[in-house]
């Protein structure tokens, strides 16, 4: 069956991912398929189906009560058939919040070191769902 470029797939994180657990272009395997992607009737990629992803950006919390960044795209997902298909779309993005106003309280009673605070971790909550497309048109061996 052919499954034509730009069919959507809908990819759900399994889980929570931090921007100070992650590094920078690698890949990660935190993401299923939402649902069921059906061509002509026939379900091509399954609800569940792992998915691939890359962490384009991966900052942690900073000093001055700066939050971190997170970006990850997802680039794949298994077929029925067990192939991998490539994926396109945006990235996932989070900022963690900053942490200026304690900061700033701290900064009163304890002096510069208060400066010193962290902000917070940027996160992707599990559950997440983010659409992509598929990238290219490709063909899925069905049974009947």
């Amino acid at each position: 069956m052919s499954v034509p470029a730009g069919t959507e797939v809908l990819i759900r994180a399994r889980q929570d991912i931090f921007s100070s657990t992650v590094l920078e272009g690698e890949t990660i395997d935190f993401f299923e398929v939402a649902e069921d992607v059906t061509v002509g009737g026939r379900v091509v990629i399954r609800r569940g189906a792992r998915a691939l992803a890359r962490v384009v950006v991966a900052k942690r919390p900073r000093r001055l009560g700066r939050g971190g960044k997170l970006e990850i795209l997802v680039e794949q997902t298994v077929t029925v058939d067990g192939q991998w298909a490539l994926l396109r779309g945006e990235p996932l993005k989070e900022k963690g919040r900053p942490r200026v106003a304690e900061m700033a309280g701290l900064a009163v009673f304890m002096g510069p070191g208060g400066a010193m605070l962290e902000g917070k971790n940027a996160r992707i909550k599990a559950g997440a769902v983010v659409k992509t497309l598929t990238a290219e048109e490709m063909s899925v061996a069905i049974r009947p």
